[in-house]
């Protein structure tokens, strides 16, 4: 039996000349990458809500098994890449 075909990439959530701003921040929350300092509950949030995502955007293949060192060198990878102009390849 043939695996169901992935999902095909949305559209880019901002146009590709979008600069990415190091930080937005309001009273209400703050947004900024990502860190070194912050992979542990990084992996925690992606493990924890992994069979519910799986069931939300079953094309995107939801990683199995992701260990903190794998989880590690995405986001460092993820962090040296990123653009937020469209969707990267998923690392999994």
């Amino acid at each position: 039996m043939n695996a169901p075909a992935p999902a095909p990439a949305p559209l880019p959530f901002v146009p590709a000349d979008f600069v990415v701003p190091p930080m937005l921040e309001t009273d209400e929350f703050r947004l900024r990458m990502l860190t070194v300092h912050d992979v542990v509950k990084d992996y925690d949030a992606v493990m924890s809500s992994a069979d519910h995502c799986r069931t939300i955007w079953p094309g995107l293949g939801w990683p199995e098994g992701l260990t903190l060192t794998q989880n590690l060198m995405i986001s460092v990878g993820t962090r040296r890449s990123s653009s937020c102009a469209g969707p990267s390849p998923t690392p999994w």
